[in-house]
């Protein structure tokens, strides 16, 4: 048995988190449940084909946050006072670049933010106008196509890959 190893370490923690939850709360056991996966192979399997290619992953992450951050920019400039404090699905701020940043993190990939930004400036979503602005038009259909379509297929993409080169093994 080595002293320093993984499995060490993890029955640490699985000890440390009952004697908090006799202690203190029984919440910690939630973390308890993960001795689930030191016995199971499958999730083993699932693991390991989401961590083989966590480079490739992390460096997706950073390109998206990187797109995410140009839509917050863009947002910035020209949709700021579209960005309504009183939004039945949510704040929204755009007052700073960080709070437009947050905006479009939180609100753009849980729901596609071109349908909580209103098309009109006094708050009200109006219904379909003949002067539908066009530059708005392509910044929902791009943001849904770039981040929403293609940008969570690359994640699922490379996950179904690296699934596919465990079973090859």
């Amino acid at each position: 048995v080595n002293i320093f190893g993984v499995t060490t370490l993890y029955m640490l923690i699985f000890l440390a988190c009952s004697i908090l939850s006799l202690a203190f709360r029984g919440y910690f056991y939630c973390i308890c449940l993960l001795f689930i996966v030191v016995n199971n192979d499958i999730i083993k399997r699932v693991l390991r084909a989401v961590t083989k290619n966590g480079n490739s992953l992390i460096w997706t992450g950073i390109l998206g946050l990187i797109v995410l951050f140009i839509y917050a920019v863009l947002s910035f400039a020209t949709l700021h006072n579209k960005f309504i404090a009183d939004n039945d699905d949510g704040p929204l701020y755009c007052d700073t670049l960080t709070q437009c940043m947050y905006s479009v993190l939180r609100y753009g990939l849980i729901d596609n933010i071109g349908l909580i930004l209103p098309l009109s400036s006094d708050g009200e979503a109006p219904g379909y106008s003949s002067n539908l602005q066009p530059v708005r038009l392509i910044y929902d259909i791009s943001f849904f196509i770039i981040v929403t379509t293609i940008g969570l297929n690359i994640v699922f993409g490379i996950i179904v890959d690296t699934f596919s080169e465990l079973r090859e093994e």
